[in-house]
């Protein structure tokens, strides 16, 4: 059983970071589909990908067992040529003591070409949020009325997020985008719970060498920007890529973590791997970091070739 004092210090944890609700990924640069709809279908490729994230393992309540937030998340996406889009969804479990949460986004965003083939995209996503509170699992040390007992509570939610992304090829990408938009609230806990509005900014930069043997090397530095309810985290990454095959970087996140990452890529699978070193003071309450892990999947698909006649002049 989980003390009530258990609850209400993560619940004041994660939300004291950013205030956030959406769950944070120190890989979101090979998935950005999680925090921005118009990079849906970018790729040229039909992609599915796998995510899982422990957040400050450590903490654990009186009886020993963990409280540590648990986030898990797939998504799939893939271009439509044939109307300049792409589609996709997003689908993420999230566990925070006491508290689930099971989001749901479906993707949209429409590609422009440019002539030197610089890409602008514009997306939309919709989203359906499930949260549910387990009241079963709060222990109070004095009786308190204000708590339904032994029963589940739940709701769900629906908004609406936007997006903008601009890439040129090997050289640099950013982008900007704005989940929960609406606002929406709905009966669950005392007082209502209200999803906040959540702010992404992020670009980074390819500096390309290659070596006598002709071996390439990719220098990537980065960052992501999050805000919202008038608080801001800054993530500043870099990571650097061998033969677009292995890579491997770090990662600081202000004033909260510090990084590492490495991963590998074969034949259209990627596996990622990344571990957080707290910083904060979280680190002296327990706080034994966050290990990451995501696996992915594309296989490449090609827009359709028009034929042409060849009894046009035109095409002699």
């Amino acid at each position: 059983m989980k003390k009530i004092s258990f609850i209400i210090l993560f619940v004041s944890l994660f939300m004291g970071l950013l205030a956030q609700q959406e769950p944070q990924f120190t890989q979101y640069m090979f998935n950005k589909t999680y925090i921005n709809p118009a990079v849906s279908g970018l790729s040229g490729a039909l992609c599915f990908s796998g995510i899982g994230r422990y957040q400050w393992i450590g903490f654990q309540d009186e009886n020993g067992n963990n409280v540590s937030p648990q986030t898990y998340g797939f998504s799939y996406d893939m271009p439509l040529y044939s109307i300049k889009s792409g589609a996709g969804l997003t689908f993420q479990y999230n566990k925070l003591g006491a508290e689930k949460n099971i989001d749901l986004e479906l993707l949209y965003a429409f590609h422009h070409v440019f002539k030197n083939n610089h890409m602008f995209s514009f997306g939309l996503s919709f989203g359906i949020l499930n949260k549910s509170i387990d009241y079963s699992q709060l222990e109070t040390h004095e009786y308190d009325p204000s708590l339904p007992g032994s029963s589940v509570e739940s709701g769900t939610l629906t908004d609406i997020g936007i997006g903008f992304h601009y890439r040129a090829p090997r050289k640099f990408y950013m982008g900007l985008s704005a989940k929960n938009l609406l606002g929406s609230s709905a009966e669950i806990g005392a007082p209502d719970f209200n999803l906040a509005r959540h702010f992404y900014l992020y670009g980074g930069y390819d500096f390309e060498f290659v070596t006598r043997k002709k071996n390439t090397l990719v220098l990537t530095p980065g960052f992501l920007a999050k805000a919202t309810n008038g608080s801001m985290q800054l993530d500043i990454n870099a990571i650097v890529t061998y033969n677009n095959r292995v890579w491997g970087g770090l990662m600081y996140r202000v004033g909260d973590a510090v990084g590492i990452m490495a991963g590998i890529r074969y034949r259209g699978a990627s596996l990622g791997i990344a571990y957080d070193f707290t910083i904060s003071s979280l680190s002296r309450a327990g706080s034994k970091g966050s290990p990451e892990l995501f696996l992915k999947y594309c296989y490449p698909i090609s827009p359709k070739v028009k034929k042409r006649s060849a009894y046009n002049t035109r095409n002699l």
